[in-house]
């Protein structure tokens, strides 16, 4: 009996490369939604730290608020930009999301015609023990009984 081939394990072997791949990128731009939001909070927290500064303090000079304001129209460009970018992130991630489950499907999809395949070649390779043994015994009990006839 020959040992087991699975003539398809370097397509499984390269199907779970590219699904670790898949993977990878779906964690690469998770930490970029982490990092968008982290930066949003900042704006946030600078936008509150210079509401507080104004309410803060009684007199203030033209130019002051001129840059108090320059600032704040700023911050919320900032924070608008960065809402743009986390919702294109999220769409990223949802696609990516799909490419993990469909790499992931296809690869377990190899794995498990590997395992049919090889419950396959170990009934067959069952079998034809089971047919050594048989024949084994028929040669012995042959030999047995012709060597009592003599």
């Amino acid at each position: 009996m020959k040992r087991f081939h699975f003539g398809l394990q370097r397509t499984t072997d390269w199907r779970e490369h590219q699904a670790e791949l898949e993977k990878s990128e779906l964690e690469k731009l998770t930490g970029k939604r982490t990092q968008l939001a982290d930066s949003r909070n900042e704006v946030e927290k600078e936008l509150d730290t210079l509401a507080n500064n104004q309410v803060g303090h009684s007199v203030h000079t033209a130019q002051e608020l001129h840059q108090a304001a320059l600032f704040t129209r700023s911050l919320f460009n900032l924070d608008k930009q960065l809402v743009n970018e986390q919702s294109k992130c999220e769409q990223q991630i949802v696609q990516q999301q799909g490419k993990c489950i469909e790499a992931d499907r296809d690869h377990r999809l190899l794995l498990k015609l590997r395992d049919t395949k090889l419950l396959e070649w170990q009934k067959e390779f069952n079998r034809e023990i089971e047919e050594t043994a048989a024949d084994s015994w028929n040669s012995r009990r042959a030999r047995e009984t012709s060597s009592s006839s003599s």
